[in-house]
């Protein structure tokens, strides 16, 4: 894990308010280390209290010196403030240097910044989490609300309004990129007052420098609100290429019509044998996101197939496909010229109760038009049937509804249906609907988990049980990011969870099958929604870093 050291600073010219040192004391109280200069000893002396806390010696900036140093007959205005917004990054560069907690990266981070923030605990939460992440090893990312940069034009106008290409609250980068900024601020703050006879507000120049010399920070949106400090996810994702051990299966074809191609498999040890569900489509995504059909009618169809494994290498000995037309639903009926273009049972979870194999799965044509629900089942591999098939109503009437984790919580079927906060259902087979019976609202404070999704069933660890959960980035292509989360047992409390990791690449890949075999977590995963492999990882490479609230 990388560590992050954030500075921020307090000068009298700034016009804080007692408020706004109780919004800084809301930054001390996360244990973040943080470097504070000030101008006045008394306002922080308070601070001196926190040990997470270095109040460093003033210093005279260059930028400072070179507007004191000019012919200030050129210049329109320039005032305290704007010197000391403009000397933002080398208050970083000398922290860098003194650098007392030995950090790999550093962050600015606004003294009053908890005044536009909407939710305190939450943000307090992401701050913690944040400085121990293991960030990306060289970036430097700024928020701001214009997506696009400036084009040279348009300087023309000068600097009489503020411009929100970039945000001036928050950024965030590795000691070098922090330290390219600095330098660059130092070579050409001096062009920049020659040219425009004005000293403005920092991001106003931090525009210029983007535009005009190659500066290329990762930009992010953000708004004046918590969202400036949630950089982008793959930022904090970690790699496991180089700490895992990858398998691919050696399945055989499956054609129908068209070709398929393995995908998402689901695992489970049943009955003294090593059972593995992997799904087959018949389209594939190409390089930007877009799906390719190749059914005539551009139908999506799912069908799957069990393997038992090798009990040692944990590798398909056998290979057997279902047969969609067990299902033995009702199709609804589409309007006329209209109708469903997604076949067959997607995602299966597989999953025991009352000693019998079950299984868990997203469809669309047997669900209402247009809708997606869910499927449950026997999943029997004797005869290759899903028997017993019921459609499970949306206990919101949701179009969508995908991703429920099967679980037994006292000793009934439940399933966990979302995660902030946790909410478990019964299932009511008589009524075909879910019953809420437990929610656990420890993970609403929790970094992603507004966004987090199902991914594979919880097994047994000692005395927790673990699983993997997943989010997306809506970029294109999407971008999958997963976690483990460990569970108190019979509770389901949620108790830790690990760094955010990606797999085999930053983009589209799916992980429902998961097991704990020795002291290794083995997982089966697909890429771009193809080619499912058996990746192996130590349990030691990925360690629970993380706790949830209480």
């Amino acid at each position: 894990m990388t560590s992050t050291t954030f500075v921020t600073a307090f000068y009298s010219h700034c016009n804080l308010s007692q408020n706004h040192i109780q919004d800084f004391r809301r930054i001390a109280e996360t244990g973040i280390n943080i470097c504070i200069y000030s101008d006045s000893d008394s306002d922080i002396v308070q601070f001196k209290e926190f040990p997470n806390i270095k109040i460093m010696a003033p210093f005279t900036s260059v930028v400072s010196k070179i507007f004191t140093n000019m012919n200030e007959s050129i210049l329109d205005s320039g005032d305290s403030e704007c010197i000391y917004l403009n000397s933002k990054p080398e208050l970083i560069e000398n922290a860098i240097k003194i650098n007392p907690w030995n950090s790999t990266h550093f962050a600015w981070i606004e003294f009053s910044i908890f005044s536009i923030f909407n939710n305190h605990s939450e943000s307090q939460t992401y701050l913690k989490t944040l400085a121990s992440r293991t960030l990306y090893s060289r970036f430097l990312a700024i928020p701001g609300w214009l997506k696009n940069k400036s084009e040279i034009y348009e300087f023309d106008e000068g600097f009489s309004s503020i411009r929100w290409r970039f945000l001036d609250k928050f950024f965030i980068g590795d000691k070098e990129s922090l330290l390219e900024m600095a330098t660059l601020t130092k070579q050409y703050f001096p062009m920049f007052l020659r040219t425009y006879k004005l000293l403005t507000w920092e991001v106003n120049f931090w525009n210029w420098l983007e535009t005009f010399t190659g500066w290329n920070p990762i930009w992010y949106y953000a708004t004046f609100d918590d969202s400036v400090i949630k950089i982008p996810s793959w930022l904090y994702s970690i790699s496991l290429c180089d700490i895992s051990i990858k398998q691919l299966h050696e399945y055989p074809s499956v054609i129908d019509e068209t070709q398929y191609y393995e995908t998402s498999a689901s695992y489970i040890f049943f009955q003294g044998r090593h059972i593995l569900n992997t799904r087959f489509v018949n389209y594939f995504l190409l390089e930007g996101g877009q799906y390719y059909m190749a059914n005539k009618n551009g139908f999506i169809i799912t069908k799957n197939m069990v393997s038992l494994l090798d009990a040692v290498k944990m590798i398909p000995i056998s290979y057997n496909v279902f047969s969609n037309d067990t299902i033995g639903l009702e199709e609804p009926a589409y309007p006329e010229n209209q109708g469903c273009n997604i076949y067959g049972l997607e995602d299966i979870r597989l999953y025991e109760y009352n000693n019998q194999l079950r299984f868990i799965a997203t469809n669309r044509n047997y669900a209402p038009i247009y809708k997606n629900r869910m499927i449950v089942g026997d999943y029997n591999i004797e005869n290759l049937s899903y028997d017993n098939c019921q459609l499970i109503e949306s206990p919101y009437n949701s179009q969508y509804e995908k991703n429920w984790i099967p679980i037994c919580y006292n000793g009934e079927e439940c399933f966990i249906y979302s995660w902030c906060p946790m909410d478990i259902y019964r299932l009511n087979l008589e009524t075909s609907s879910l019953i809420p019976v437990c929610r656990h609202m420890n993970t609403i404070t929790a970094p992603d988990f507004y966004r987090v999704r199902g991914s594979s069933s919880f097994v047994e660890l000692g005395d927790v049980l673990v699983g993997v959960v997943h989010f997306s980035e809506e970029t294109v292509p999407r971008q999958y990011h997963h976690m483990l989360v460990s569970l108190e047992k019979h509770t389901y409390k949620p108790l830790r969870y690990s760094e955010t990791f990606y797999f085999q690449h930053i983009g589209v890949e799916f992980c429902t099958g998961f097991c704990v075999k020795d002291d290794n977590y083995i997982f089966w995963v697909s890429k771009k929604d193809r080619n499912a492999c058996k990746i192996t990882v130590g349990i030691d490479k990925l360690p629970m870093c993380f706790e949830f609230d209480v």
